[in-house]
């Protein structure tokens, strides 16, 4: 019997490894399979990489082709005079010694044309071979790869699952309205607990997400969750009050981030930074499928930050390749802060222009700021696409500009209430958006901070606005 099972089992091992496989575990506790993942996370990188590359020749190719074939106004007038070509070739023929070979021989500019043609043609097909090449070269790796075993991958999401279970039908109601507030998280116990609206949202959730040995925990987890989906919608979402009960339960950001925040990219060590910040890991202790459904249940996360209404579509590039479940979520925050930067720049624009004239930044930019800018402007091939100065900004620079004292205290105070409440927000989204940004795994912890902060400050600008 031993016999027949083996080859299935090396076969189990030789398939490759989807993130889904771990969706349940609880990587802060299991070394190894965090790991696992960071290994996921480099091949990933490792292949976007390869890609990139490739597709930016590609990119360059056609943007060189499209200015080699789009005609300058000379080229136009050219060939205008071109469209009489033929009449006067029928003239010329009567003319005695005339060479229609000579007459028709391409000038020494059109062949240069049309031989860069030819050539950009020619690399821009070795590109799209090259591309074909990578994608049947660069395979995901597999299980036994990554040093682990398919069965105790399967073992680790069923210890996972069985902490967890469906509540109980007819008494999940009344577990609710008996939580003793002591067992409150901070949020709950500043809005009070909206039984029905919890219950409610409660009973949307599909998956087990119920600690079978301690209900109580996580139902004061999933009523701080629902406060919390309040709270950041409130008009006092930027209120002291609000500010505390939040960084009791998401940690004390205030104190600028003074460590080299590319250390956090392993996922033990970030876990370990945001603990240190006061984060309660509660919240976020449940199997992937309960918490991403707590997030959109609580409205913690929903659609997109609304700005779009204030300030247009952002500018979106293309379309991404379809993606295994594992980086769904990756893509979903991306998605989030691609929306919210590009709509926070435009924001602070309106604001500073209205305030100071369209020459804010000559006059209210912190000191070497505009500087900066302008180095980076000189340096863009595509300025001519630009006429705001802004969006040369770094996500650094949001932050300290609208914390400028003076800044602040003439434009801003009446949206975020305080300096210290608006850079709380920008300092927890600081860590989970490099993640993002550089296409590496996200938690539990980075979604909660992303989610939440987003919906906060974008309410809070909707509703100031």
């Amino acid at each position: 019997m031993a016999d027949d099972q083996k080859p299935k089992q090396i076969a189990d091992e030789d398939r490759p490894l989807k993130l889904s496989d771990l969706k349940a575990a609880d990587l802060s506790k299991l070394p190894a399979t965090a790991r696992m993942v960071e290994d996921l996370a480099s091949y990933r990188s490792k292949a976007e990489g390869a890609f990139g590359s490739v597709a930016r020749d590609m990119q360059k190719a056609a943007e060189r082709h499209r200015a080699l074939v789009e005609p300058s106004v000379s080229v136009s007038r050219a060939l205008a005079q071109l469209s009489a070509t033929p009449d006067m070739l029928s003239k010329a023929r009567l003319v005695p010694g005339f060479d229609i070979t000579s007459a028709l021989k391409p000038s020494a500019g059109l062949t240069r044309i049309m031989e860069e043609h030819n050539r950009i043609t020619s690399g821009f097909m070795a590109s799209a071979k090259s591309l074909e090449r990578l994608q049947a070269q660069i395979q995901p790796p597999t299980i036994a790869q990554l040093g682990f075993r398919a069965v105790e991958v399967t073992a680790l999401r069923a210890a996972e699952l069985e902490r967890f279970t469906m509540p109980a039908a007819g008494a999940f109601a009344a577990q609710f309205k008996g939580i003793d507030p002591s067992h409150l998280f901070p949020t709950s116990r500043l809005l009070g607990v909206d039984f029905e609206r919890t219950v409610r949202a409660a009973e949307a959730i599909r998956t087990p997400w119920i600690e079978a040995t301690n209900a109580v925990a996580s139902l004061a987890r999933f009523a701080e969750l629902e406060s919390l989906g309040r709270a950041i919608r409130l008009p006092m979402a930027y209120s002291d009050e609000v500010a505390g009960a939040l960084r009791a339960s998401l940690g004390d950001w205030r104190d600028p981030i003074t460590r080299d925040v590319t250390t956090l990219s392993e996922l033990s060590v970030r876990t370990e930074f945001y603990i240190e910040r006061g984060l309660n890991r509660d919240l976020t202790d449940l199997p992937e499928d309960a918490f991403e459904d707590s997030l959109d249940v609580t409205e913690i996360r929903t659609d997109p930050p609304p700005l779009v209404a204030l300030y247009g579509l952002p500018v979106v590039g293309s379309e991404e390749l379809e993606l295994e479940a594992g980086f769904l979520r990756n893509n979903q925050a991306h998605n989030w802060l691609q929306r919210f930067e590009t709509q926070l720049r435009r924001f602070i624009d309106e604001q500073m222009t209205a305030a100071f004239g369209e020459k804010w930044p000559e006059r209210r930019l912190p000191n070497n700021m505009l500087d900066k800018w302008l180095e980076k402007q000189k340096r863009d091939p595509n300025r001519d696409r630009h006429n705001k100065i802004i969006i040369y900004s770094d996500f650094t620079d949001y932050e300290t500009i609208i914390c400028k004292r003076d800044n602040f205290k003439e434009v801003f105070s009446s949206f975020f209430n305080k300096e210290e409440h608006f850079r709380e927000s920008m300092q927890r989204l600081a860590v989970p958006r490099i993640e993002v940004m550089h296409a590496r795994i996200i938690t539990q912890d980075d979604e909660l901070f992303l989610f939440a902060e987003l919906r906060r400050l974008t309410n809070q600008i909707m509703r100031r606005h």
